[in-house]
């Protein structure tokens, strides 16, 4: 009989012999790409659980509201309905050491009924419960693409995946003139599939069409980048609005759009000094955020502290009465950008 696979793999090799790890039982997704991260969580979901049984026998924990009880409990219990119980821990990282522990326990001798997946963020291969993972498991590595190689290494894959005719040219051209981002690679690929009707082959004219349709960036990319600290994105983001409208008619637009954003990080904050989970933040008390973005407004607060939020609000102000001020010009938009960015 052939030994089950275990060990870390990278995304694309994870994706290409996905049919090879069927038998595992145990799953480590971890890296700094959410995207990423997703669509192995997805994948994973897509194969090992059915819509009409993900009720009973699909479970999702959060790293910072549960136990390890409650992890061993649900893995424990045989499925309901389905083959095969699903354990999805999130924010596996700021599970608490003790309950960590409880897991090593079961990572010795994991259960055939149960499969269990581990979404984090960094990977301590020191830690006994990480060589056991390895040992038992596979461990996916989800890095985000360090340059335009990455990302064509994996527009390649994706167009086979999809089997799509894309020439060199133009693959070449999409990587090099989009952000250095996988999910926004996946959404130029939605944007061609639309614009050519489901067509397998896209030409150069198409990439040109579409990216040059597309890529008016609104306060969503802006904010984006701001609660990234990316301050090239944000100026990029800026530059594109600033070039489809006036500095002024923005201006005041943007300013007090922005002032919302932060006041949400701040809410963020005050929940959290009540020791709120992050779970129950984004579940209870961010019903002014479209349910899907919330996660990126606590990931957001994670880079600005109380004190700078604070100092931002200042900057805000400071912005605002310049733009109704007569001497408006884009240096007072950009300055404001900066001074965010480098707090």
């Amino acid at each position: 009989m052939s030994q089950k696979p275990s060990g870390k793999v990278y995304y694309n090799q994870f994706i290409n012999s996905f049919k090879s790890y069927v038998a595992v039982r145990i799953f480590y997704v971890y890296g700094n790409d959410d995207y990423l991260k997703d669509q192995v969580v997805s994948l994973l979901q897509k194969n090992y659980t059915q819509s009409e049984t993900r009720d009973f026998d699909a479970i999702t924990l959060y790293g910072d509201s549960c136990s390890g009880n409650d992890i061993i409990e649900h893995l424990e219990t045989l499925p309901f309905m389905a083959a095969l119980k699903f354990m999805l821990i999130k924010n596996f990282d700021a599970l608490k050491k003790a309950d960590k522990n409880l897991l090593e326990k079961y990572c010795h001798n994991p259960l055939n009924s149960s499969v269990l997946v581990m979404v984090s963020e960094k990977a301590d291969n020191r830690t006994t419960l990480m060589k056991l993972i390895n040992e038992q498991g596979i461990v996916v590595e989800c890095k985000k693409p360090y340059n335009s190689t990455n990302l064509l290494r994996w527009l390649d894959n994706e167009l086979r995946t999809r089997t799509i005719k894309m020439d060199l040219k133009s693959r070449n051209f999409l990587v090099n003139n989009i952000e250095l981002s996988y999910q926004a690679a996946e959404q130029e690929l939605e944007k061609l599939h639309l614009y050519t009707h489901g067509k397998n082959v896209y030409t150069l004219e198409d990439v040109e069409t579409t990216l040059g349709a597309y890529r008016e960036n609104n306060i969503y990319d802006l904010q984006r980048g701001l609660g990234a600290k990316d301050i090239k994105q944000s100026q990029r983001v800026l530059q594109n609005m600033i070039a489809s409208e006036e500095a002024n008619n923005i201006g005041v637009m943007l300013t007090a759009m922005l002032t919302r954003y932060f006041l949400i990080l701040w809410k963020v904050h005050m929940y959290r000094q009540k020791n709120y989970s992050d779970q129950e933040i984004m579940k209870d008390h961010l019903s002014e955020v479209f349910h899907s973005f919330r996660d990126e407004y606590l990931r957001a607060a994670n880079n600005y502290s109380i004190g700078q939020i604070k100092s931002i609000f200042s900057y805000l102000l400071e912005a605002d009465t310049d733009l109704k001020s007569i001497n408006i010009n884009e240096t007072t938009l950009f300055l404001l950008i900066y001074k965010i960015c480098r707090i």
